[in-house]
């Protein structure tokens, strides 16, 4: 990918944690860029991801973010917050607090996952995410405690072998 394409298009991916407690499971995702402005050096963009729905979020998120030369940022939201089991399977946040035995009055959005990492001149991007700590109470007095996760994340725009 020369540095005046534009990233618009259909993108295939991984991720994966950095915790040895989901070992070696890595959940794959589609990244549709419908949108892209170019200012100068750098290029901002907006679209939508898809993960895995067997161990990603199965709700539809959105991305925004932006590429200067061969750096590559963007911000991952998706709509409804989920944890993650021992087994590394995304489980909803409302599922959690349910077992617990309280019901949570709205279903919460996801925090931010922030990726970074750089592109290659062939169209294939590899980086690193992270999700902050963001600690959850309710109205209702469910509370769950969160850890910063990191993880390593690979793309490659459709159609690239």
């Amino acid at each position: 990918m020369n540095q005046a394409q534009s990233m618009v298009g259909r993108w295939l991916g991984t991720y994966a944690y950095t915790d040895a407690e989901f070992g070696a499971l890595r959940v794959g995702f589609e990244i549709v860029i419908r949108e892209s402005v170019r200012d100068g050096k750098v290029e901002r963009f907006t679209g939508t991801v898809t993960d895995d729905p067997a161990y990603g979020m199965p709700d539809p998120g959105t991305i925004r973010g932006a590429r200067i030369a061969s750096e590559l940022f963007f911000v991952k939201q998706m709509p409804v917050s989920h944890v993650s089991d021992h087994e590394g399977r995304s489980l909803k946040l409302s599922s959690c607090a349910r077992e617990a035995g309280f019901e949570l009055e709205v279903e919460p959005t996801h925090p931010p996952i922030v990726y970074e990492g750089e592109i290659t001149p062939h169209g294939e991007a590899t980086g690193t995410w992270i999700i902050e700590a963001d600690p959850y109470v309710s109205a209702s007095g469910f509370s769950l405690d969160s850890e910063v996760s990191r993880g390593t994340w690979q793309m490659r725009r459709e159609g690239k072998t």
